[in-house]
């Protein structure tokens, strides 16, 4: 998974005993809807976080709030690949999806 490499411990202090249940206190944060939401644990941090916020960028789950998140915890480039990955799976797979699924009743 790119984006578990590539953001692994953005959003969690992993020394803090507590780390999935409270904020970690990144400053870049402060103040966003990413921590408004309370979508801390939506993360990188390990394969099972991953697929769980892939699956919520794929069901369009507030997909734009997720990624800014993790832009304001690393760069711009972090929501090039939320957006990507937003096209690919939920504009051109499960389009092409429902209309062969149409196309076979």
């Amino acid at each position: 998974m790119q984006g578990n490499s590539s953001l692994p411990g953005s959003v969690f202090n992993h020394s803090s005993p507590f780390y999935k249940d409270i904020y970690a206190g990144n400053p870049a944060l402060d103040d966003s809807q990413f921590a408004s939401y309370g979508y801390f644990r939506n993360n990188f941090n390990d394969i099972a976080s991953s697929f769980v916020l892939l699956f919520e960028l794929m069901v369009v789950c507030q997909w734009h709030i997720l990624g800014q998140g993790y832009v304001l915890l690393t760069n711009k480039a972090s929501h090039l690949y939320f957006l990507s990955f937003h096209l690919l799976t939920v504009i051109i797979i499960l389009k092409y999806a429902s209309i062969a699924a149409a196309a076979a009743k």
